[in-house]
């Protein structure tokens, strides 16, 4: 099936544009080679496939065009080819130039738009957030960032929220209701930003 050679050679020419595959690259390619079941002879021949993508020399227009002239279930291959492209794209955060130049170069050789490659985008994201374990994704959504920010941004938006939630911030007009609300809000902006710099250690 081309599409099929055509998604993991992507894959790797996506992960080797921003100069070093990544251990996180991997796991894609692998999650990827999990979700479709392939077998032993399967995975050797998708490592295979990632491996040449990766040279900057492989030329995608002969694969390109056999998967433009699949007739059945064309637009679902297209939409299963692009999801997996843009969870490649964005594993460790927005592309770079190098990385973005590529994603949109394979979609235009599909022969998929821009605004279907920003909804896949959109997607990727969320994919992204849905790996996380579900109380370091509420973490992050407390402090509004999100988890692939830097130590620095994440600082950042901690101390924006501390200033603004603080109850030492709300004045003497201040009602003990409204300073206690301020009071637990800080208190959660705090432990969310602690468990936060917690994991990040520990990895």
């Amino acid at each position: 099936m081309p599409y099929t050679e055509f998604t993991f050679i992507a894959l790797g020419r996506i992960a080797k544009s921003a100069g070093v595959v990544r251990r996180t690259h991997i796991d894609v390619a692998q999650r990827l080679m999990a979700d479709l079941r392939l077998d032993a002879r399967d995975r050797t021949l998708a490592i295979a496939w990632f491996d040449s993508g990766k040279t900057p020399e492989f030329d995608f227009a002969p694969l390109a065009r056999a998967c433009r002239e699949t007739r059945n279930d064309r637009a679902v291959l297209n939409e299963m080819a692009l999801e997996s492209l843009c969870i490649m794209a964005w594993v460790e955060g927005p592309p770079d130039p190098p990385c973005r130049h590529e994603l949109e170069r394979l979609a235009v050789l599909l022969g998929i738009g821009t605004l279907q490659l920003r909804a896949a985008e959109s997607h990727a994201v969320e994919h992204q957030r849905r790996q996380l374990p579900l109380d370091l994704r509420q973490a992050y959504q407390m402090l509004g960032v999100e988890h692939w920010v830097d130590d620095a941004e994440l600082k950042l938006a901690y101390r924006r929220l501390m200033s603004r939630h603080h109850p030492d911030k709300l004045g003497t007009a201040a009602g003990v209701r409204e300073a206690q609300h301020a009071g637990e809000n800080s208190i959660a902006i705090r432990k969310a930003y602690d468990f936060i710099r917690e994991t990040r250690r520990s990895v």
